[in-house]
């Protein structure tokens, strides 16, 4: 069978056609960031498709003079140029989404609103030409022939293109430069073809030119659209900086570019924020970290990396040689936020953990979990602005996980017993109450509370240990009741950690009515450093324990910076004076001591000072009209088979003078 050159034209122009309506519909099914892009190029690619199917049906039925056949070419030639004309229309309106994309453009340029007019006359100029048949004309045979303003009809796709052209050369840098190359060679190609087609017969060339340019439109959007795809889910939403996922494909990208070395990483989080929240509000505070976010992006060096991992957690890669200056960022940088008709510039500071990074086969992943434990350390343990993880840090870390296991264990295996610090009554010298202390005897050693304490605190396993004590006491109260003794009011610590449950007082009065004894025999001490939770959260713990029977004290009072608030705002039974005011050294201190015990007898509060070692400290607090203290004077923490006995012999004998 021969094929002939107009065979060839009919199949390839199908075959293309029908690319390009497979490619219209692949766009129908995507998700587009932008709905009008999306639809610009589905309609590109459909009429570019549609274009190049009329033109081969135009060749397919060129010389048939049969009534169908002629009909079909006509319609086909027609329809032909109506679709070429839509072609650049919708061409012109990807163009103009691509650019108004990219935020510099805020209504239609001049010159591309001239190409939407153009291509509209030049598709009417075609429509109301069926019955002068100026542009193209058909023979008696029923061939097609140019007609004498059919160079007319050619120039508009011309005059288009050149216009469309002239606007992307001149903006041209807001565009990515790949996007650029692919959109200057889809206009190129029928450009050059719809001038050889003045001279060369048919459109072929200029629709398989057109077909040609929707296939790179296609590649080069969906290529673009995959990375705004990646992009948006490697960006944090606010700040528009990388997030979590971000920040690790930054981290791998450079340790597989071998640059990472070069670069500490940081793990920070700015401090007070939710002080802000609370003066400012969560919009203002949003814009504190919007702002903040800004600051840091544009005092840093472009090849370094800011990034947000939600909250008020922020991650760097900065250089090694700009260490220092980052550090000073970290300590406070200044953010401006409109707080009602005026504008606050705030100092904000953040903690942060640090790794110097030294090997180039790191991952991101182990890269951010080395910086999350160096701010955890740097916040809670050295509390310090900045820590870097290193080897004797890594050890430390160590040994506290270590510590949390054993502690574990230890609270499962009840290693953990109550020792009782006796207070005593000045006036009388007799046993009034006790204190009951954590202390942990592992392996047959007893270990030092200050190992522990702190960590419990930490991992909120404090919450578990208060409770055990509270069960332990209640358990060896009973036991005293039902031996006959006569055992005086216990106190029992319980940490600002356990504020935050909202069951805190029914839990407590549960666990004592369930050894049926008086909840007046417990006396629950909490806290003066309430940095975690607001007053409401203490004064209805307070007012809840209260309206059970039970005592509350407020211990270490005088160390926190609301001393006087909570007095005024909390109505406790017992105020605990701190051995750092017991153990003065002048007359100042000695003067704010006799304040304190004035101020709580003028409303009624209970005073006890704790820490007292020394006779004269004793002596002290008696004319001051303190007489209730604990500390070694007296006694030191017994183990219970030795409270027993104090509890049956509850006088003492005066100390001697020192």
């Amino acid at each position: 069978m021969v094929v002939n050159a107009m065979s060839v034209h009919v199949y390839l122009l199908y075959c293309c056609g029908s690319i390009c309506l497979l490619l219209a519909a692949f766009v129908g099914l995507m998700d587009f960031q932008s709905v009008r892009q999306k639809k610009a190029l589905l309609r590109f690619e459909a009429v570019s498709g549609l274009a190049m199917i009329a033109d081969g049906m135009s060749y397919r039925f060129d010389g048939n003079t049969q009534g169908k056949g002629m009909v079909l070419l006509h319609i086909a030639t027609l329809l032909g140029f109506v679709f070429l004309y839509l072609a650049l229309y919708f061409f012109n309106s990807y163009l103009l989404e691509s650019f108004m994309s990219t935020g510099r453009f805020h209504r239609v340029p001049r010159r591309l609103l001239s190409v939407f007019v153009i291509s509209m006359v030049g598709m009417t100029m075609v429509v109301l030409d069926l019955i002068p048949k100026l542009i193209y004309y058909f023979d008696s045979e029923g061939h097609y022939h140019r007609g004498p303003v059919f160079t007319l009809a050619i120039l508009i796709p011309i005059i288009c293109i050149l216009t469309q052209l002239g606007f992307v050369l001149e903006y041209r840098e807001r565009l990515k430069k790949r996007v650029f190359t692919i959109i200057l060679t889809a206009m190129l190609l029928p450009l050059f073809a719809s001038i050889a087609m003045i001279a060369l017969e048919g459109f072929v060339y200029l629709d398989l030119s057109l077909g040609l340019s929707a296939v790179f439109l296609f590649a080069i959007t969906l290529s673009e659209q995959s990375r705004s795809l990646v992009k948006a889910a490697n960006t944090e939403t606010v700040t528009g900086l990388p997030n979590t996922y971000g920040f690790i494909h930054e981290v791998d990208r450079m340790a597989d570019s071998g640059e990472i070395t070069k670069y500490n990483a940081y793990y920070f989080d700015i401090v007070r924020m939710s002080r802000y929240n609370a003066k400012y509000g969560k919009d203002t505070g949003d814009t504190i970290i919007i702002n903040y976010a800004k600051y840091l992006r544009e005092h840093v060096q472009p090849d370094e990396i800011i990034g947000r991992l939600g909250g008020n957690y922020f991650v760097g890669l900065i250089k090694k040689e700009n260490t220092d200056s980052f550090l000073k960022m970290l300590a406070g940088v200044p953010v401006q936020v409109k707080v009602g008709n005026a504008i606050e510039t705030i100092f904000v500071a953040a903690v942060a953990g640090g790794y110097k990074i030294e090997t180039k086969s790191i991952s991101g992943g182990q890269l951010l979990g080395h910086i999350a434990t160096a701010v955890n350390y740097a916040k809670n343990v050295a509390k310090k602005p900045c820590v870097f993880m290193d080897q004797t840090l890594e050890d430390a870390i160590r040994e506290k996980r270590q510590l949390e296991q054993t502690l574990c264990v230890a609270l499962e295996q009840k290693e953990f017993f109550p020792y009782y610090q006796p207070k005593v009554d000045m006036k009388t010298n007799r046993l009034c109450g006790a204190e009951a202390l954590v202390r942990w005897v592992h392996d047959g050693e007893m270990v030092a509370p200050m190992t522990y304490i702190p960590l419990m605190e930490q991992n909120a396993t404090v919450c578990q240990l208060d409770f055990y004590m509270l069960d332990c006491v209640c358990r060896d109260m009973k036991t005293w009741i039902e031996c006959g003794m006569n055992p005086p009011r216990v106190s029992v610590n319980f940490s600002r950690k356990n504020l935050g449950n909202p069951i805190l007082a029914e839990e407590i009065a549960r666990t004592i009515k369930k050894y049926d004894i008086p909840t007046n025999m417990i006396q629950i001490e909490v806290t003066e450093t309430l940095d975690e939770f607001p007053m409401d959260y203490l004064v209805g713990v307070v007012k809840a324990l209260q309206r059970y029977g039970c005592s509350v004290a407020i211990d270490d009072f005088g160390t926190g910076s609301s001393s006087i608030g909570l007095l005024k705002e909390v109505a406790f039974d017992v105020l605990k004076i701190d051995r750092a005011f017991i153990d003065y050294h002048g007359e100042k201190e000695k003067s704010l001591l006799s304040y304190i015990i004035q101020m709580a007898d003028a409303i009624g509060i209970s005073v006890i000072a704790e820490g007292v070692e020394r006779k004269e400290q004793m002596e002290v607090l008696r004319e001051m009209g303190c007489h209730e203290i604990q500390g070694f004077i007296f006694d030191r923490p017994l183990r219970k088979e030795d409270y027993e006995a104090r509890i049956l012999n509850p006088l003492y004998k005066e100390p001697d003078l020192e």
